[in-house]
């Protein structure tokens, strides 16, 4: 999903059932938490050059 710039969308934890990470991109010890405790995988994507 793309946004416009400088837009945001909250989406509630319970509505997630994975995370796709694509690129160079940091993720927070809380964010990680919570995704652990959820039970929400991540997948971490880097694309090829």
């Amino acid at each position: 999903m793309k946004l416009p710039q400088g837009e945001t969308l909250e989406i509630a934890i319970r509505e997630v059932d994975r995370i796709f990470i694509l690129g160079r991109m940091q993720i927070s010890t809380a964010a990680l938490g919570v995704c652990l405790n959820s039970q929400i995988p991540l997948i971490f994507c880097n694309p090829l050059i």
